[in-house]
């Protein structure tokens, strides 16, 4: 017990070193989306944030957000941690050589991003892909290797790619077709609820990512080439320390094995831009590619200890019980399928077209505390021209319902939203009990005449002058954050809307 104690001990101390429990208001956007996602897990579709489920699921059961991803974080590099010492031993290495894998893992860039910016779910992720190299090295059940890949691909999607060790393992004792055959069990679970989140869960965002515009082509030489010399590239030694082992006669026997997927993950972080679901995205680096390093360092220690001195020990094999296998495929099963029981059907519309974390917040918060208060038989009104509050309130004053056609970014825009195209877009939501009817006070700079569509079709209009009241009717709507379009002159402005339950 000695050396699983330590290994804990050793990212434990490291954690309690470096963290410093930042606040969310100084953290990126990347942040704000998992804690909004925390939230309320079950309706939080906002691409590609909303599929990585596992680790604000877990937080929403935590007194607090913030309490809830520090912990989870804790645990989840401490298991990391543990899971990796037993994963080197299992490979040959003996208790000093696993124990300074732990250490360089504990000490590289990549964990220290995630021990600051505990919000992000790489930690979570990491742990489970580490669990899953594990089980790999033990000769676990096909069926605990599916359980443990679809909770890691319910964590992040990047954790699918560790499903090409089945097969690049196995090939050798069960021939190509025997190993892809395994593979492929293993794999189902976690493709399948991968795919029934995108497909069940938000069918309206089913459609296909598009490329970047060629204007991302010069930005991308400009960036890669700082992007490559940066010192933190190097995880501190690992990866220099891993290029020469690969070289050894015992790094050589890695080649078919590990260090493949060791280049494709160390490699990955560096197309992580195109995954940007905003418009115009360009490529970045810095940062994002460090924190995905942590994916590379369980595949990279094994080629840097090929360096290490003497003899490997060969572990005795691990007996598992029948019912192992059976439970690990019930509960595969039960993971594979969650996106149909365990989440909630409310439908989201896209995110705006600029975006902030708070923004992103306040629109899933907001929208579903005025949904519920619909249900309740409650009306729900904003007023546009009322002064801001304090910091402290300021998440319920974010306008989340514009959306296009109200300026370039009206949430905390002081006084009425004004129009500056002819059509303006709201977010209206609806829960159980739809909304009988939505009265907007509207103004514009000449009498002019305004009409509606909800949800694509006509809803009518008015003719406004100064501080006209317009009621458009809801009929057809969905539960769900449903789109009303204000067909007008530019320079209408929006003063107050009211939500009438039924």
């Amino acid at each position: 017990m000695r050396g699983p104690l330590l290994a804990v001990l050793l990212v434990a101390g490291a954690i309690l070193l470096r963290f410093e429990g930042t606040a969310l208001e100084y953290l990126p956007l990347d942040s704000w989306m998992y804690a909004a996602a925390a939230d309320a897990p079950g309706v939080f579709t906002a691409r590609p944030w909303g599929y990585r489920l596992l680790g604000p699921a877990l937080v929403s059961l935590a007194p607090d957000v913030r309490t809830g991803f520090a912990a989870l974080m804790a645990l989840s590099l401490c298991g990391a941690g543990l899971g990796l010492y037993l994963f080197l031993r299992r490979l040959g290495h003996g208790e000093a050589a696993a124990l300074c894998g732990v250490a360089l893992f504990a000490v590289s860039g990549p964990v220290a991003y995630s021990i600051r910016n505990p919000y992000v779910c790489e930690p979570l992720t990491a742990c489970l892909g580490i669990l899953f190299l594990l089980a790999l090295a033990a000769r676990a059940p096909l069926g605990v290797l599916a359980l443990v890949a679809a909770l890691a691909a319910l964590s992040k999607e990047i954790a699918l790619g560790l499903l090409a060790l089945v097969f690049l393992l196995r090939r050798e004792e069960r021939g190509w077709r025997g190993a892809l055959f395994d593979a492929a069990q293993v794999a189902a679970p976690a493709l399948v609820t991968t795919a029934l989140l995108r497909i069940a869960w938000t069918p309206q965002f089913a459609a296909v990512w598009g490329l970047p515009g060629g204007s991302a082509v010069p930005v991308l030489w400009e960036r890669l080439g700082p992007g490559l010399l940066d010192p933190g590239l190097l995880l501190g030694g690992v990866l220099p320390l891993a290029l020469v082992g690969a070289c050894t006669a015992r790094g050589r026997a890695l080649w078919t094995t590990w260090a493949p997927l060791a280049l494709v993950y160390t490699l990955l972080p560096f197309s992580a831009w195109l995954y940007d679901p905003r418009p115009g995205r360009l490529p970045f680096f810095g940062e994002t590619v460090h924190r995905l390093l942590i994916y590379a360092l369980p595949l990279l220690l094994p080629l840097a200890l090929a360096l290490w001195p003497g003899p490997r020990n060969t572990p005795a094999p691990v007996a598992f019980a029948r019912g192992w296998n059976r439970l690990g495929w019930a509960l595969a099963a039960l993971v594979a399928t969650a996106p149909l029981w365990a989440l909630d059907g409310y439908r989201r519309g896209p995110l705006p077209e600029r975006f902030n974390g708070p923004v992103v917040r306040a629109l899933f918060g907001e929208s579903l505390r005025a949904a519920a208060a619909l249900d309740r038989g409650e009306s729900v009104r904003y007023e546009l021209e009322r002064e801001l509050p304090g910091r402290a309130t300021r998440r319920a004053a974010l306008r989340f319902f514009l959306r296009g056609g109200w300026g370039s970014f009206p949430y905390l825009d002081p006084g009425p939203a004004v129009m500056d195209a002819t059509r303006g877009e709201l977010s209206i939501p609806a829960g159980h009990r739809p909304p009988r009817s939505l009265r907007l006070t509207l103004s514009a700079p000449a009498p002019a005449d305004v009409r509606f569509e909800v949800e694509g079709r006509a809803a009518g209009g008015c003719r406004v002058e100064t501080h006209t009241p317009c009621e458009v009717a809801l009929e057809g709507v969905v539960r769900g954050d449903n789109a009303v379009v204000v067909h007008a002159v530019p320079g209408l402005r929006l003063h107050a809307l009211e939500l009438q339950p039924r």
